[in-house]
This record gives C-alpha cells, structure tokens and sequence, in this order.
C-alpha cells in the first residue's frame, strides 16, 4: 500500500480559493451530477438546478465556472443540461441526450444541429449512460412501451423493429448495421475499459443474456458489439436475483483490474456489496475489502456507494449515501488505502450535512473528480459542509507532503526493504531492515505523531502505545530511502 502521511490537517479539507458564483440552495431537490474539467482549469457543471446568468436569462441544469468558481463569462451559449457528461472531442461534449441537450462546444454553442435533431427522433424511451465513439457515433439501451415490448426504432420515412440496445450513427440515424442485443431486460449503460472494449451492465434481476450468451446484469463486448468470451461476469446469476440492485462499473485500473459500486450480489455471497475490485477476466480480486462497507444506520440498511476516484498515493476516495464506512463514523465521504480498508484519519470533521431541502438525515454525495490542477471537486445533494452554509459543489485539497512509497502488492517497488513482526501484535513490535533505519516515526489511526526516534539500527525491537487500533510506522534509511506500514495493535 501506498500512505502519505505528511501535513494530516491539510489533506482533504475544503479548498476555500473556490468560491462559486451561484447559489441554487434554495431550489427544491437541487443536485449536482456530474462535471467535466475543461483544458483551461475551467469546469462545466451539470445537475438538477436553475442559475440566473444575466437579466432575464437562466440555464437549466448547466453551468460553467472559472476554477476560482467565478462566472465564466466566455461560456455564452444558452444550452441546458443535466444527468452525465461526456467529451466528445477535446472542444466538444455532450450533456445526455435529451429534448434540450446535445453536443455542445465549450463556449457553450450548439454543434451539429442535424446530429441531435435525428437523435432524439431515433429512439423515444433510450435510458440509462450511452457510449460515444470518437466518431459521434453511439451504443445506448432501450426501454419498452406500455406493451411491455421494446421500444421502435424510427427513423422517417423508415420505421425499424425494437430492440434492446440500439447502435446510432454519426448522423445521428439508427446503424441497422449492428445486430448484437440484449435478450431479455435491456442494460443500464456502457463504460469504457480499454481502447477496444466496453463494459455492458444493468440490473440483476432483469439484464441476463446478450447475444442469447447468460451475462448476469454485466460483460464485456469489443467496439463492433461482439462478446469478449475471456470475460465472465463475477455477478450473482439474475434468476437468483429478487430485486433491481445493479452494479456499476466505476474506474479502471492501468493492469486491467476494475471496479464496481453501487448495490450488488457476488457470485457465491448473499450479503449486499457497495464497493468491489476484480481482475481483467472478471474474478474477484480478493486482496480488496469488500465486506462490511457503506452502511446507512438511520435505516439499518447498506447503503449506496456513487463514486469513487483513485487518490495519489493509489488508494481511493468514495463517496455515496451512507454515514459509516467499515465501522467507522464516515459521512457520505471516505478514504480508503489501495487494499480497499478506511484510512480513519481523514474525513473526522462534520463533511457534508444532513439536512438538505426534504430534511433527509443523509446528504448524498454523487461525484467526486480529481482536478487535473490540483484537488477534488465534490458534488451531490448537501447544503452544508461542515456546519457551513455550502453550495453543493465544492473543491477539497488532495493528499499533501505524503511520504510516496508504496508496500508490498502494489505495481511500485521501494528500495527500502522491512519486515515486521509480530502484526497484529498485543504491543511488541520488531522491526527488520537490510539497511539502518535512521528516522522512525510512528503516527495513531487519526495521524498523531505517538513516537519519534533516530535508532539508527537495522534490527529495533519497540513497544507500541497503550492504546489498541491501527498504526502508521513511517521509516528512513541510510540511503534516505523510505517506507510506510501499518500495524494493527490488538
């Protein structure tokens, strides 16, 4: 695992240099969705929400702001928005296709009229996150009609059979060209996993074969439709499944591994997951925690995990709707190590409140994004941030001065070789080395430094504090090589 422990009370706290120009708190059930960071540092924002940009002139869930949360005035198109964003060429993207949104220019200027007049007119009941290819060309899921059969395809003068997952062209036309499908529930939506495949998911009660293969609600297709049979679905098999819990994939790592939040069965488990990893050919990576994660106490339900970003020191930030993590006290925001565990130490303030318009007792966070120029930009449901009046988008500085050395499992090798022994231990604790250690730190689970010494040794035998919990040793040696570990004090 990878640990920054360098200045705890400047990790993840607001970013007060960000200061929106808008205030959307007094709007019924306002939210933000999702962002997008543009080249220049500025942001497009979308959501449930209306912002008065001049006299007489609004946007409807759509704005953009410079990275100091001022107007950006350059922004001068009257597009709205709302649900995901997505960039379709570096000065292009695309708010969700719906009766008000298409491609949009980053000054905010209609693109391709023609595109997204055929669009909406290609499928009437198209739901769910579709899948732009570079060419403007997209995947995107079906829905029935009140026949329960899926919804036609129209493109006038032609009228084309239902189907469940629908391929249109560049012109924004139905591609009759791509004839893979779903054969019972259609998906929920697509996500990117390399340069020539897509992840394919939907609800496990309902999302069960493609192409007549069985797929349990998720699979794998490369970019002409057709099945990547190296992939098999780690999901409970949909005929097992009672209610529409879905998984959805969320980041993909640089070896393949992804992962998957939301509310979901895993082959083998009865118990609800919200966070999971798991290898290229779909396996459970079993070296991530998964058990025991979001809970939402105020129900005695688990929760929802919404997102997650990988942080610097390769570990990962969740957000979503619960108010404890692992057992710990975590309002709707956690950070975890690489090995999927809580990190304690951060996120102990208030967070997010709970007590948005409806006066629900959590605040969901909905998106956090890692800024290209430094920190995390969160968004989702909350009007508070710890105990403060807040738009519900803010921007939190990331990890700082962290120590940058990774453990044993990570894809980094330190130079720095240690062992420890016993861990867990009831208190005594030896310590290993192939070089002498000349800076031993040892910090508690909120990132209070408990020891400091210079045994300049390679084999140290010390006594932890009292206390039992977690414990972070951070380590240097001779050759000014370092090394963070943890241990456990039983």
């Amino acid at each position: 695992m990878y640990i920054g422990l360098g200045v705890f009370a400047q990790s993840y706290t607001l970013d007060s240099s960000f200061q929106p120009y808008f205030d959307i708190r007094n709007q019924r059930n306002v939210q933000v969705e999702d962002l997008l960071e543009l080249p220049s540092s500025n942001i497009i924002v979308s959501g449930n929400f209306r912002i008065a940009i001049g006299p007489n002139q609004t946007r409807d869930g759509l704005l953009s702001a410079r990275r100091t949360g001022s107007l950006n005035t350059s922004y001068t198109g009257s597009s709205n928005g709302g649900g995901e964003l997505f960039f379709l060429w570096d000065d292009v993207f695309i708010s969700t296709p719906s009766s008000t949104s298409g491609q949009v220019d980053t000054n905010g200027n209609e693109f391709n009229r023609p595109w997204f007049l055929n669009y909406i007119r290609t499928v009437s009941c198209r739901n769910g996150i579709p899948y732009f290819f570079s060419d403007g060309s997209s995947l995107f899921a079906n829905g029935r009609d009140n026949a329960g059969l899926p919804c036609k395809i129209i493109n006038a003068p032609d009228t084309f059979p239902g189907r469940l997952i629908v391929k249109v062209d560049s012109l924004g036309l139905y591609d009759s060209t791509f004839t893979h499908d779903a054969d019972s529930g259609a998906p929920r939506g697509f996500f990117p996993y390399d340069s020539s495949r897509i992840l394919v998911y939907g609800f496990q009660d309902s999302f069960s074969h493609y192409d007549g293969v069985p797929i349990n609600a998720l699979c794998r297709i490369f970019l002409d439709g057709s099945l990547d049979t190296t992939f098999t679905s780690p999901l409970k098999d949909t005929s097992e499944a009672t209610l529409r819990h879905i998984a959805y994939p969320a980041l993909v790592h640089n070896d393949g591994r992804f992962m998957l939040k939301g509310r979901f069965f895993i082959k083998g488990s009865n118990q609800l997951h919200t966070l999971a990893r798991f290898h290229p050919d779909g396996s459970l990576d079993s070296s991530f925690d998964f058990r025991n994660q979001a809970i939402d106490t105020t129900s005695l339900n688990l929760a929802v995990v919404l997102t997650t970003v990988m942080t610097e020191d390769r570990g990962y930030l969740v957000g979503g709707n619960f108010n404890k993590f692992q057992g710990y006290v975590k309002r709707s925001i956690a950070k975890l190590d690489s090995n999927g565990r809580v990190e304690p130490q951060y996120f102990t303030s208030l967070g997010p409140d709970s007590s948005y318009f409806f006066g629900n007792l959590l605040a969901p966070i909905n998106i956090i994004k890692k800024s290209k120029f430094g920190g995390y930009y969160v968004g989702g449901e909350f009007l508070k941030w710890d105990g403060q009046p807040s738009q519900p988008i803010i921007r939190i500085h990331g990890l700082q001065n962290g120590v940058g050395l990774d453990e044993e499992g990570s894809s980094r090798t330190s130079e720095l070789s240690i062992r420890l022994y016993p861990n867990p231990t009831k208190g005594e604790l030896n310590i290993k080395s192939e070089t002498e250690i000349v800076t031993l730190l040892i910090y508690n689970a909120l990132g209070q430094l408990q020891i400091e010494s210079e045994p300049n040794a390679k084999n140290i035998q010390l006594e932890l504090p009292n206390r039992k919990g977690l414990f972070y040793l951070q380590m240097q040696d001779s050759k000014g090589n370092r090394i963070t570990k943890k241990v456990i004090k039983e």
